[in-house]
């Protein structure tokens, strides 16, 4: 809750504000927060509350990329690990552990 209340308040600065909101497909993948840029650009989130990460915790990032393509800008994994890892073409987790 915290990270989504600071980017919708920095995406309110911004103009034009980008659209933040959230990606479930019909088989029920998830991502956490999807932000799009006024030319549709996207940019996805995951925010994990785990110390190590498996496939399961990428498999959101990697449907909604596979569904927009080029407009898929990049996916992150925010976990409370300590690591910087690149797990696939634009695609990273985060540890702020």
């Amino acid at each position: 809750a915290y990270i989504l209340a600071e980017l919708r308040r920095e995406a309110a600065a911004l103009s034009p504000s980008p659209r933040i909101g959230h990606y479930r497909s019909a088989g029920g993948v998830e991502v956490d927060i999807v932000i799009e840029d006024a030319r549709g650009q996207c940019v996805a989130i995951e925010v994990k509350a785990t110390h190590s990460l498996g496939e399961k915790h990428y498999s959101g990032l990697k449907d909604l990329q596979a569904g927009l393509g080029e407009r898929f800008a990049c996916g992150v994994v925010i976990y409370g690990g300590r690591e910087r890892l690149r797990f696939g073409e634009r695609l990273w987790a985060v540890g702020v552990g």
